[in-house]
């Protein structure tokens, strides 16, 4: 399209890309590509088709064809089988899963029965044969159980034995060190025999209850010693056996401390109070 001097269009005006040519070049050429290919692709499958149509009609595979197809006449050729593109890929694998599966279960009882063979061998259990021999020890279900029990009285006997030996050697100990005195089975009197020695825990106890008895008594008088003194110095006021009244007696003695202190809380507040007032006007 052109424009001439007076603004007359001539020609038909289109906004075309400068680039527009090259991609329509390239994609009428992707096309071509793509057709061509498609038709190569369907000569083949036609041609497979074929072939496998030419040996089933040969009888070269019979009943068990590769393909089927239909004519324009409707009649097929070769037997028709829907059998799906993965089908042999996965019948395969199911088939090595299987092998495998059963080479392991052989193994897992080959494994087994050399195990029982060799228990039968050392006697641990018995067995019998086809022939009716018996192989082994036969032996109780509850046999390793008795076992056990066996053992633990067998350890228990051994224990009690060993402490009633130590227990007679601390008695042998003692009576050699004259500690005590014992008569043996012929009558004889080993070790030294004291009269006193059978009381002697409970004389020792009493005498420790006595101790207790004089710490107790101390503590008593101590105590009164205290209460005296504080009655002389008038802290606090007592009544003696023959009604005579000592020290001095105050009535608000009890809340004074209470009292003071409520004094004291009052007096500091007030004084805060104060100089939070002469900060605030100095301010």
């Amino acid at each position: 399209a052109a424009i001439d001097v007076d603004g007359i269009i001539y020609g038909g005006l289109f906004v075309v890309s400068v680039a527009e040519p090259a991609l329509q070049a390239k994609e009428d050429a992707k096309t071509a590509k793509a057709a061509k290919v498609h038709a190569a692709r369907r000569a083949q499958a036609a041609w497979k088709s074929e072939k496998h149509m030419e040996e089933a009609t040969s009888g070269e595979l019979g009943w068990m064809s590769q393909s089927a197809a239909i004519d324009v006449d409707g009649i097929i050729y070769g037997g028709l089988f829907v059998v799906s593109v993965a089908e042999p890929a996965l019948q395969a694998k199911e088939d090595a899963k299987t092998a495998k599966a059963a080479k392991v279960h052989a193994a897992r009882r080959a494994q087994d029965a050399w195990k029982a063979e060799k228990r039968i061998l050392v006697e641990e259990v018995a067995a019998i044969d086809a022939d009716g021999v018996l192989h082994g020890v036969l032996t109780s279900v509850a046999e390793p159980a008795l076992q056990a029990k066996e053992y633990a009285k067998e350890m228990a006997s051994k224990v009690r034995a060993a402490r009633l030996a130590q227990a007679a050697w601390k008695a042998e100990k003692r009576i050699l060190a004259k500690e005590v005195a014992a008569i043996d089975v012929d009558g004889v009197l080993h070790g030294v025999v004291s009269v006193t020695s059978v009381a002697e825990p409970a004389l020792q106890a009493k005498e420790h209850a006595k101790g207790a008895s004089r710490v107790r008594a101390a503590r008593l008088a101590q105590a009164a010693w205290k209460a005296e003194k504080r009655i002389l110095a008038k802290e606090v006021a007592a009544i003696d056996v023959d009604g005579v009244f000592h020290g001095v007696l105050s009535i608000t003695s009890v809340a004074e401390p209470a009292l003071q202190a409520k004094e004291h809380a009052k007096e500091m507040a007030s004084r805060v109070r104060a100089a939070r007032l002469a900060q605030a006007a100095w301010k």
